[in-house]
């Protein structure tokens, strides 16, 4: 079901009162999120980290922007399948509806540790957003607007800053631009390069994109960190799919409503 703000508040209020599946000691108390601000933990790519000075700071946003099929997504991922292997719980909200669950699984997400919310407009993504992350408990939350048409004040962005800052969240906003002005701790950009192919063997005889290497940059920083720029290799994920014809289509069996993904 693809949630409004107001029924993603309630989904949420009723995990944090559930004790056992999932959500069992990972909703956290404001005592704890004092102990998560400072934190840094890993991206998932030691080469982001070390642009980041050691990894996402906690109760921070990190601005994510680039062109098409460079990557962005597939940093997702890997920031995703980082936080739910510390045993965390991961969020994502996705109006441009770029994540598939099945190539996410296979990059190491543990689906049943991942709230996944798909509104329809950037607005309600937004304030999906806010919900999310003032609810705490997520160690780690994606705001995922590639190709979504966002008009947003300086004021929504100061308020997600304040909801990440209060409840100890990484904040990753993933973007076309750079959205987020001074509110953003660091804005790195993302950078197509290079594509790895490999031939499938016959009968298809397909050669596959398996990989792309990007080249990351920091344009903006309030981390007090040296390095500018890396190049980082990144496996292909969700609508990144793609043939050497340059088809480019999602990865095969998309996840249906049973998905045990914590969708909204």
């Amino acid at each position: 079901m693809l949630a409004t703000a107001r029924n993603a508040k309630e989904i949420i209020e009723q995990l944090r009162e559930r004790e056992g599946s999932w959500t069992s000691g990972l909703v956290r108390v404001a005592g704890a999120q004092e102990v998560m601000r400072g934190r840094r933990v890993s991206s998932g790519l030691s080469e982001l980290d070390e642009l980041l000075g050691g990894g996402l700071p906690c109760g921070r946003v990190v601005e994510l922007f680039g062109a098409a099929s460079s990557g962005r997504m597939s940093m997702v991922v890997a920031a995703l399948a980082a936080a739910t292997a510390r045993d965390e719980l991961g969020a994502l909200i996705d109006p441009a509806d770029g994540f598939d669950p099945v190539t996410a699984r296979e990059a190491g997400v543990v689906l049943e540790r991942v709230l996944w919310v798909r509104p329809t407009t950037g607005a309600d993504a937004l304030r999906a957003a806010d919900l999310v992350t003032a609810a705490g408990g997520f160690g780690v939350v994606a705001l995922y607007l590639c190709g979504v048409r966002v008009r947003a004040a300086a004021a929504a962005w100061a308020r997600l800053a304040r909801c990440a800052e209060k409840a100890g969240a990484a904040l990753l906003v993933v973007g076309d631009e750079r959205q987020c002005g001074t509110f953003a701790a660091a804005s790195v950009e993302v950078m197509r390069g290079r594509a790895r192919w490999q031939r499938v063997p016959a009968p298809s005889g397909q050669t596959l994109l398996v990989a792309r290497l990007a080249r990351l940059a920091v344009t903006r920083s309030r981390l007090g960190t040296e390095a500018r720029e890396r190049e980082v290799e990144l496996g292909v994920v969700g609508a990144e799919v793609g043939t050497e014809a340059g088809g480019s289509t999602r990865a095969a069996g998309r996840a249906s409503t049973s998905t045990p993904a914590g969708r909204l």
